[in-house]
């Protein structure tokens, strides 16, 4: 086989965009990323973390940019895509779809949360979040990508993309949607060298799990330098290949008994 399909991602100075950036998963693939020499573009709502991210960042002779973003918002969604098109003047290498919330905790035969939402309006949010605006997102990054010959769209979906648990039906159903969003579209950038993957982790040690609806230990959880290795496994593949789907789960059980 020819090296024109056999080679691996360069990551130096490539372009990089992390959506939800600000702590958790979404910063230690920022930095990783700015390590190996990639530049960033840092997405999420706080901008004193981003902004602290984004000095890390820069220590590595990398251009570190940051945009404010809320995915509850088509307009704020929007905006940064256009940012983004500016920053990098339309060509994009690496897109890193990080950002998602749980939602509340509620049976679906209830019609108020414990926080006094309407259940629907809940789901609506959380669906607008973790799917519909990763959607938007990636749409619009999309033509950036399509003329960088080799690039990455790779989403963090879940495990529970493969299951279903009842009070979480909001979450369950936009992981469910992610992971169907992006086996569909792989099927459309394949032959522009677009790699599609979600990684579909359990239990990651993140801010997301200290709401205390789950007791963990979390030192037994996946940990987020272990999705940013996932990350770098996915970029490094030959170009020939594409791991469409990764699971990470817990090797040792984390629930506390």
């Amino acid at each position: 086989m020819t090296g024109e399909y056999r080679g691996t991602m360069d990551l130096h100075g490539k372009n990089a965009v992390i959506t939800g950036a600000s702590s958790g998963i979404g910063k230690v693939v920022a930095l990783t990323l700015a390590k190996e020499g990639c530049n960033v573009v840092l997405l999420a709502r706080s901008r004193d973390a981003l902004e602290s991210l984004a000095t890390e960042c820069s220590k590595h002779a990398v251009k570190a940019h940051v945009i404010i973003c809320d995915m509850s918002s088509k307009q704020s969604v929007e905006d940064a895509c256009k940012e983004i098109g500016q920053i990098f003047q339309n060509k994009l290498d690496i897109l890193i779809n990080n950002a998602g919330i749980f939602g509340e905790s509620i049976s679906s035969i209830e019609e108020k949360t414990p926080s006094g939402k309407d259940v629907v309006d809940m789901w609506d949010e959380v669906m607008t979040v973790n799917l519909l605006s990763l959607m938007r997102m990636t749409g619009r990054c999309l033509p950036m990508m399509k003329e960088c010959k080799h690039s990455a769209v790779i989403a963090i979906s879940s495990i529970a993309a493969t299951m279903t648990n009842g009070k979480l039906a909001q979450y369950y159903a936009s992981k469910w949607g992610l992971n169907g969003f992006l086996g569909s579209i792989y099927e459309d950038v394949r032959e522009y060298g677009i790699k599609v993957c979600s990684i579909m982790p359990g239990f990651v040690n993140t801010p997301m799990l200290d709401d205390g609806r789950y007791k963990l230990n979390l030192d037994k959880c996946v940990q987020p330098e272990d999705i940013a290795e996932g990350v770098l496994y996915i970029l490094r593949t030959p170009y020939n290949v594409c791991p469409t789907e990764i699971k990470y789960r817990p090797q040792y059980t984390p629930y506390l008994k």
